[in-house]
């Protein structure tokens, strides 16, 4: 009797599982990066504390993330939630084949990738856990050596490379593998998302999809396709001639 007792709790502690949902996100600037934006770019960076609302929409191995409300700003100084937004346009992915296909706005330009998905590798650190809206969640982070052309003073070209941390808080038993941003491959659903400027936290979750919103799993659509290679030249090109038209 002891044994039956015993096995009726252990399936009432396993949560349900869904492979589908749409989860709702807000975006914000961490504090840190605040306090340096304001404090470095206050004249020309719109001060503003509003949050920018993202989809993401899973259906097995698919999903699509994209932003749901668009910011207006009032006013002529540069809003930096609403240019991060356009870089990050719409991210489809399809776990199964491996394709990543993402459309975005660069420098006025519409650019559309399409190219392996990306392989990250997750530490997880599981002594370190957090509450977040009722949920518990663990700690996993990704780093990775990016590289950054900057002028120096002889106005020479150099390239620096600097470590980028990406700080995920994901939730186990919600098992939807896939997160804001095109994160993916951890062991439950990515509640909350860092990185070296912004915040995005779920703030509504809702399992099973109905026909409509599993529509929208779909890859953005364009008349020409870049592989990652062939976006970061196009990126490039479109980065010098906005610098040259500053100089004038």
């Amino acid at each position: 009797m002891r044994k039956i007792i015993f096995l009726v709790f252990i399936l009432l502690k396993i949560p349900v599982f869904s492979q589908s949902g749409q989860i709702e996100y807000v975006s914000f600037f961490k504090s840190d990066a605040n306090n340096y934006i304001i404090k470095e770019l206050e004249n020309i960076v719109e001060e503003n504390d509003s949050k920018l609302s993202y989809s993401l929409i899973v259906n097995g191995n698919k999903s699509i993330f994209f932003s749901s409300k668009t910011l207006s700003s009032k006013t002529d100084k540069i809003n930096l939630q609403e240019i991060n937004s356009k870089l990050i346009g719409t991210i489809f992915l399809d776990l199964n084949q491996r394709i990543l296909v993402q459309k975005k706005i660069v420098y006025g330009e519409e650019l559309t990738i399409k190219d392996s998905i990306k392989k990250f590798n997750w530490e997880l650190i599981n002594n370190e856990t957090k509450i977040i809206d009722n949920m518990l969640c663990y700690k996993a982070i990704h780093k990775e050596i990016i590289e950054k052309k900057i002028e120096n003073e002889k106005n020479e070209i150099q390239v620096v490379k600097k470590e980028k941390i990406i700080t995920a808080w994901y939730c186990p038993t919600i098992n939807i593998n896939v997160g804001p941003l095109g994160f993916y491959g951890l062991p439950g659903l990515i509640i909350l998302l860092e990185d070296d400027i912004f915040v995005y936290q779920a703030k509504k979750i809702i399992l099973n999809l109905n026909f409509n919103q599993k529509s929208l799993i779909e890859p953005p659509k364009a008349t020409k396709y870049l592989n990652y290679d062939e976006y970061l030249k196009e990126y490039n090109r479109l980065k010098s001639i906005r610098e040259n038209m500053m100089k004038y």
